[in-house]
């Protein structure tokens, strides 16, 4: 299933790279028409990061958990190399600003669910641990141990919780900056952006209905 998807998504980028049959594409060319699907696949990217954010996380098991944070964490991972790559297609200083501000965004995003993600395995060990440590540390740690849990647990609460609160706060914003970069785009580029959108955005959704 895996070697699936990652088929499906060489097959989908292929479209985007196909160069002219009438000859060679100079590269700064080669490097704009890549502008496109690379917004499109960032943006798909993106969405379904902050759609699996809103899930209920809680009700999962530990590993569970740990699963999807690392799969938020890989969505943003890969928005951010989008961004990047994207950053270095610009020339216009608006356009520029607004990238960056959104890599910074990303970037927060990202180092947010590190925390969260070792609050989670920190909280797990501990609690896989219990009877190793109270056998070493004495029983009078067992209050001790207790109240680290409950912090452990509310921290990532907390985390978990301002993640989302910059997901929410952020996508007027982002809707904003997505149509000013469609007005920018001729016919094609935009069609392109779309079609990149859409296909990555099944293909992201896809590998969650496949788990």
């Amino acid at each position: 299933m895996a070697n699936g998807i990652i088929n499906r998504v060489k097959r989908t980028w292929g479209l985007w790279h196909r160069v002219s049959e009438k000859g060679p594409v100079p590269v700064d060319s080669l490097v704009k028409m890549n502008l496109a699907p690379l917004m499109g696949r960032r943006d798909a990217a993106y969405d379904q990061a902050e759609k699996l954010a809103f899930t209920d996380l809680f009700v999962l098991s530990d590993k569970q958990r740990e699963a999807m944070l690392c799969r938020i964490g890989d969505l943003i991972g890969r928005a951010i190399g989008d961004t990047r790559n994207i950053l270095v297609t610009l020339s216009s200083p608006d356009t520029l600003s607004r990238e960056r501000k959104l890599l910074s965004l990303l970037e927060t995003q990202c180092r947010l669910i590190d925390a969260i993600y070792a609050s989670c395995m920190t909280d797990q060990s501990i609690g896989e641990t219990r009877e190793v440590i109270l056998s070493l540390a004495g029983g009078e740690t067992l209050q001790s141990m207790v109240n680290y849990e409950n912090l452990l647990a509310d921290n990532e609460v907390q985390l978990l919780n301002f993640l989302r609160e910059l997901f929410s706060a952020s996508r007027n914003n982002l809707v904003r900056y997505r149509e000013y970069a469609s007005k920018s785009f001729s016919k094609g580029y935009a069609a392109r952006y779309n079609s990149a959108r859409d296909e990555y955005g099944r293909i992201f959704a896809g590998v969650e209905e496949d788990r």
